[in-house]
């Protein structure tokens, strides 16, 4: 049997106390003394098991009492930053324990724990399509699809930064990008919006679909994934003070508005994920020598053409080992269909690529603005004798049955490096 991924209490003391986060939370979602929710896949759920039975029963209720529709209209209320920003994992973490309670309180099954779909590993589930209470007109994911997890995997060695994104920034004091997403939103969590597509491709409607909230239990299941994977990474002070409001509790009320330093452990909240052991090994960023001297560059992208742009990285620097690497890419979006920015790296030497990665671009209530994406670049550089590297930024629709064509737009990216002299 796997085991619970969650530490010990003294282990979660202790983790909280040193990482500073021991801070009083504006209100509080623990659920007692109660036994922990253990949310499981439903790739290994029977159709009938006793939580999808709740789920069934639950969401005609919600429909009738107005409990679904104001859960979609607390997502499609962009003024709570929740999306674009390091907002984003902490303000979803709180949306779906809600609806779990909500769950709970109509079905009648006080221990309900809302299941998660591991869409890396499992098939898109077969009850959706089947099943009257969860069938949804439009959608564009086919029956038995399954995506390449490492859309999934490839991001728990993100720093902070990288994995979360960055706070937003509405006058654009700093001169940087307004919105910031991080890689824990815009990998997986895009993809997935975008092919499953109908309501889902919207984030005004997305949580109109059941599936919405099986797939953000997922997302949140990678923060609790990349928290076991990365114990000594430590949230900054303005993350942990970030207010998160706007929510409802599970009878519609307003819900007591909470800290993001109050969500980051869901053993606390009152449930736990299975622990995954089939995660590939850490990658290990390039080494730091503290006696080295470090120098900070900055490489802008030329733009090319309305969709391409590319970024020359110098011999000189390219070759230099121990370097740290990371940038964000900005685009005016299509307000309508999903893109991809496909980031490639090649030697100048040999044509080689040394570097691929794909950033997804969704739409949502904030595309009448420049959206940047916040990427860990440390696997870009080469061995010696590269004669530099040329790192390019191209735009197309996103892959898939309801891609057709894409209006996205670059307007800047920037990469930002951290080398020896």
């Amino acid at each position: 049997m796997r085991g619970v991924l969650k530490p010990d209490r003294r282990t979660i003391l202790t983790g909280l106390a040193a990482a500073g986060l021991a801070v009083a939370p504006l209100g509080s979602t623990a659920r007692g003394a109660g036994a922990l929710r253990i949310r499981r896949s439903i790739g290994g759920m029977r159709p009938d098991d006793p939580d999808l039975d709740a789920l069934r029963r639950a969401i005609p209720i919600l429909r009738r009492n107005g409990l679904w529709q104001a859960q979609v209209a607390v997502h499609a209320d962009m003024r709570n930053r929740q999306h674009t920003s390091w907002r984003f994992l902490p303000w979803h973490r709180l949306l779906i324990l809600h609806f779990e309670d909500m769950v709970a309180r109509v079905s009648g099954k006080a221990d309900f724990a809302l299941p998660y779909w591991d869409w890396g590993r499992d098939p898109f589930p077969p009850i959706f399509y089947t099943d009257p209470a969860f069938i949804m007109p439009n959608r564009a994911a086919p029956p038995g699809m399954v995506m390449d997890s490492r859309w999934f995997t490839s991001k728990l060695d993100d720093p902070f930064a990288a994995y979360f994104g960055a706070p937003r920034d509405p006058g654009g004091q700093d001169g940087g990008p307004r919105y910031m997403a991080g890689s824990a939103e815009w990998s997986g969590h895009n993809l997935m919006h975008g092919f499953v597509g109908g309501d889902m491709n919207d984030l005004q409607r997305a949580p109109n679909d059941p599936v919405f909230y099986l797939h953000h239990a997922n997302i949140d299941r990678s923060w609790a994934l990349w928290r076991s994977r990365n114990p000594a990474e430590v949230y900054p002070q303005a993350w942990r003070d970030e207010v998160l409001a706007g929510l409802i509790d599970a009878e519609g009320r307003p819900a007591a508005a909470m800290t993001a330093g109050a969500t980051v452990d869901p053993f606390a909240l009152g449930y736990g994920y299975p622990q995954d052991t089939s995660l590939p090994p850490p990658f290990e960023p390039p080494s730091r020598p503290a006696s080295s001297r470090r120098q900070r560059y900055a490489l802008a992208a030329r733009v090319v053409a309305p969709n391409a742009g590319v970024i020359s990285i110098p011999a000189d620097l390219a070759d230099r080992p121990s370097v740290r690497a990371a940038g964000f890419i900005e685009i005016e979006c299509d307000r309508d269909r999903s893109s991809m920015i496909t980031i490639s790296a090649r030697r100048v030497s040999d044509g080689a690529q040394v570097f691929h990665d794909t950033i997804f671009a969704i739409p949502m209530g904030v595309c009448f603005e420049a959206q940047a994406y916040r990427i860990n670049l440390d696997r870009v550089w080469g061995p010696a004798g590269t004669r530099g590297i040329e790192l390019r930024l191209d735009i197309t629709p996103m892959l898939g049955p309801d891609s057709g064509t894409s209006a996205s737009v670059l307007t800047r990216a920037i990469l930002d490096i951290d080398a020896p002299v």
